[in-house]
């Protein structure tokens, strides 16, 4: 017997690739507000450059990485908690949510459609991954303040995935 939150081979894609995806990014993101906690303390030693912003960068990456951390977390109860409803919805295809919502499964509670609603119909990933991305942006200027190359990379590498990942997306829901 499997536990009640693991994925099957038999289970709609969308909800396998969602029970992969957030733990994953719990994860990520547990690690990453563990480093802007150690890059805030002064680990490198004081900043070189541009001291005022490195306060203002390094606060907004550890805000954006704990709201992802949040959403993810929440999401992840819901899959845990509502599992027969996110399979429900996820089964009945591209309109899943309002097809679950009008029937099958019985009468459901206000909660139940709020907490399915919010991992089904919202483009959740999106949201996180978009969150996390703008945290690594927000640590890649705070590296510059130590070493400029360095940080001017991360910087663009992180805002060439942000376009990979909004040019995905859009690709995904024409799809």
């Amino acid at each position: 017997m499997q536990p009640m939150d693991v994925a099957t081979s038999n289970d709609p894609a969308g909800y396998v690739w969602l029970s992969r995806f957030l733990p994953t990014v719990i994860i990520v993101n547990t690690f990453a507000n563990f480093f802007t906690l150690f890059i805030s303390i002064g680990a490198y030693g004081p900043a070189r450059r541009f001291w005022n912003e490195f306060e203002l960068f390094i606060s907004l990456a550890w805000l954006f990485f704990l709201i992802a951390l949040t959403l993810s977390i929440i999401a992840q109860m819901i899959v845990t908690y509502q599992r027969q409803h996110v399979l429900d919805a996820f089964s009945r295809g591209r309109d899943g949510f309002r097809k679950w919502r009008d029937g099958g499964m019985g009468n459901k509670t206000f909660v139940e459609r709020m907490a399915v609603g919010f991992v089904v119909k919202v483009p959740l990933a999106m949201v996180i991954a978009f969150l996390m991305l703008l945290g690594f942006m927000f640590c890649s200027l705070c590296v510059v303040s130590h070493s400029l190359a360095v940080g001017w990379i991360g910087f663009t590498w992180t805002i060439i995935m942000m376009v990979l990942a909004i040019v995905s997306w859009a690709l995904m829901e024409h799809s």
